[in-house]
C-alpha cells in the first residue's frame, strides 16, 4: 500500500486525472491514514512480551520483580525486642506497615517472620519466646488487612539464623542484635530467590534430673524427678577434710564417748573422708521416684593427745595416725513431687530418707587406754535414722532458687555394759541458693547450708563436755552436660563455723538408663 503511493503517474486510477485538485488531496489523505496505521502496529509490537517471555502462573512481571527487591530491602530491617518481651514497639510498627504496603500492591507474595532470641536461658524457653515474638508480628499485619495465609511464623530460638550473620559476644550489646524477628518477602516459587530457611532440627531433651523451666518435652509440666520406668545411677566421689575434737558432717554423726576415768586431753584432730559411692535411683511414675545410696568409706585420722598428770597438767603430747576402711551405712530414700505446674510459683516436693547401720559401729570397737582413741576407726554410726524433708523450687529462666528443710531423727540403741542406751542426738539443716543456666550444656550452683546438731545423751543424760554443733558452709557447684544421658557435676562446700567441716569436694557422674 505504501509502494502504490510511488507508482508511475500512467498506473493510477484514472477518474482523478481530470480534477487536480481533489487528487491532491485524497493522495494526502490516504498517505496520512498509512503512516498512522503504520506507527500504530509498531508501538503494539513494542508493547507485546517477546516470544518466550509470557508470564505464566507464579512469574514475574519487569516492574513485579522491583517490587520483591524494595521487600527484600525492608526485609533488611529486623523487628527488635526488649529481653524476655514479645511487644511490638513504634518502630516495629512502622517496619511492618511499610511492609503491609507492598503486601497488598502485590497480593501473590507471601512474608516469613523468623523469631529469633539472645544466648542466655534454656533452648526451650528461647524457642517458644522466638515464636510468641513472630505472633505478634503476624497479628498486627493481620490487623492491616493481610491474610493469615500469606504469613508464615517460625523460630530458631537462640540457634543461628541460616544466611544471617548474628553477633557472638556476651554482652548486652550483642544480645539486642539478637532479639529479634526477621522479615523475609518471597514467592512461593522455585524461581524466586527469596526462599524462607530449613526448618530447625528439634533439640535432644536436656537430662532429666536438670531442673529445666518448661520440662522435658515428652511430659506436660516440670518435672524434677526421672521418668517412670527410667533408672540412673551416679558414681560419686566425696573428699572431706575436719579439724576439731568433734567429728560432724552430713553423712557422719561421730562423737568419742570415752569413759570416764579415762585421763586423757585430746588437743586437736585431723580427719580426712574419701566416700566412694554408688547412687541408684528408679523412676516408678513421673512423679515418685526411689533411691538407694552404696558408701565405701576410708577414713584417716591423726591426733594429738596429752595424758593428764596428778597435778591437773598434761604431759608430753603423743601423735598418733588411725585409719579406717569398709562399707559405710546404706541409705534408702523416696521423693515424692507433688505439683507438675507451678503453685504459687513454686514446685513441691517430699522427701524421705533413711539410714541404716551397715557400718563399722564406733560404740563396739576397742579403745586405746594410753590414748583414749579408738584402735581403729568406724565407718558408720551405729544408729538408724529417720530424715524427711521438703523441698521447694522457684524456676525464673534463666535461674531456678530451691530450699531444703531437712530433720534427722537419730533412734537411740542400746549397748549395754557400761554404756547403755545412747542417743547421738538429732539434727536440723536447712539449704538454699539457685542454679543459674548461662547455656544449654551448663550450670552454675551457689547456696548455703546451715546444720543444728543437738547434744548426744547416754542413759537419758547429757553426755558431758558436749554442746549443740552450728555446722554452716557456703556451697559452689557446677553441672555439665556432655550429651542427653550422661553429666557431671562438681560441688563443693567451704566450713564457715567452727564446727564445720573445713572443706567438703563431691564428684558425680550420673549414667541414664
Amino acid at each position: 500500500m505504501i509502494r502504490s503511493a510511488w507508482m508511475p503517474r500512467e498506473k493510477r486510477i484514472p477518474f482523478l486525472i481530470d480534477f487536480p485538485v481533489l487528487k491532491r488531496v485524497i493522495c494526502c489523505g490516504v498517505q496520512m491514514v498509512f503512516v498512522l496505521g503504520t506507527i500504530g502496529g509498531l508501538a503494539a509490537e513494542a508493547r507485546a512480551d517477546p516470544p518466550g517471555n509470557t508470564p505464566g502462573p507464579g512469574m514475574l512481571l519487569h516492574q513485579d520483580k522491583k517490587l520483591l527487591r524494595r521487600i527484600q530491602d525492608l526485609s533488611r530491617k529486623d523487628l527488635s525486642f526488649a529481653t524476655g518481651k514479645a511487644d511490638l514497639n513504634q518502630r516495629d510498627r512502622r517496619i511492618l506497615r511499610e511492609d503491609a504496603v507492598l503486601l497488598k500492591r502485590y497480593p501473590k507474595v507471601e512474608i516469613l517472620l523468623i523469631g529469633h532470641s539472645d544466648e542466655r536461658g534454656n533452648q526451650i524457653y528461647n524457642f517458644r519466646l522466638g515464636l510468641d515474638r513472630g505472633k505478634s508480628a503476624r497479628q498486627f499485619l493481620e490487623s492491616l488487612g493481610i491474610a493469615a495465609s500469606r504469613i508464615h511464623v517460625v523460630s530458631f530460638g537462640k540457634r543461628a539464623i541460616p544466611g544471617r550473620l548474628l553477633c557472638a559476644r556476651h554482652r548486652e550489646s550483642c544480645w539486642r542484635r539478637h532479639r529479634i524477628v526477621h522479615v523475609v518477602g518471597y514467592l512461593p516459587d522455585e524461581k524466586v530467590a527469596f526462599r524462607s530457611p530449613a526448618q530447625p532440627r528439634p533439640l535432644p531433651a536436656p537430662p532429666a534430673r536438670v531442673v529445666t523451666v518448661q520440662g522435658e518435652k515428652r511430659r506436660k509440666g516440670t518435672y524434677l524427678l526421672l521418668p517412670a520406668g527410667k533408672v540412673e545411677v551416679e558414681n560419686v566421689f566425696l573428699y572431706l577434710h575436719d579439724t576439731s575434737t568433734q567429728v560432724a558432717s552430713q553423712n557422719f554423726s561421730l562423737f568419742p564417748i570415752l569413759p570416764s576415768s579415762t585421763a586423757v586431753n585430746i588437743q586437736r584432730v585431723d580427719e580426712d573422708y574419701y566416700v566412694e559411692m554408688i547412687a541408684v535411683f528408679l523412676g516408678v511414675t513421673d512423679k515418685l521416684e526411689l533411691e538407694a545410696d552404696i558408701p565405701y568409706v576410708y577414713r584417716t585420722q591423726t591426733a594429738v593427745t596429752s595424758p593428764v598428770t596428778a597435778s591437773g597438767g598434761t604431759g608430753t603430747p603423743v601423735l598418733t595416725n588411725q585409719f579406717g576402711r569398709g562399707l559405710g551405712d546404706i541409705d534408702y530414700g523416696v521423693h515424692y513431687q507433688f505439683n507438675a505446674e507451678p503453685f504459687l510459683g513454686v514446685l513441691w516436693m517430699g522427701n524421705v530418707i533413711a539410714k541404716s547401720t551397715t557400718g563399722t559401729n564406733p560404740f563396739t570397737l576397742p579403745v586405746n587406754s594410753s590414748t583414749g582413741l579408738l584402735n581403729d576407726l568406724p565407718t558408720g554410726t551405729g544408729f538408724w535414722s529417720l530424715e524427711p524433708g521438703l523441698s521447694l523450687y522457684f524456676p525464673i529462666t534463666p535461674v531456678v532458687f530451691y530450699a531444703n528443710l531437712n530433720y534427722i531423727y537419730n533412734f537411740s540403741r542400746n549397748f549395754g555394759g557400761a554404756l547403755g542406751t545412747i542417743n547421738p542426738g538429732n539434727a536440723t539443716d536447712l539449704n538454699f541458693g539457685g542454679w543459674f543456666s548461662f547455656s544449654q550444656k551448663t550450670i552454675f550452683t551457689v547456696g548455703y547450708d546451715q546444720m543444728t546438731i543437738w547434744p548426744p545423751s547416754e542413759n537419758g543424760l547429757q553426755v558431758p563436755l558436749t554442746r549443740v554443733l552450728q555446722l554452716g558452709s557456703v556451697l559452689f557447684g557446677g553441672t555439665y552436660n556432655v550429651n542427653p544421658k550422661f553429666f557431671f557435676m562438681v560441688n563443693v562446700a567451704a566450713g564457715v563455723t567452727p564446727d564445720a567441716p573445713n572443706v567438703a569436694i563431691s564428684i558425680r557422674f550420673p549414667l541414664f538408663f
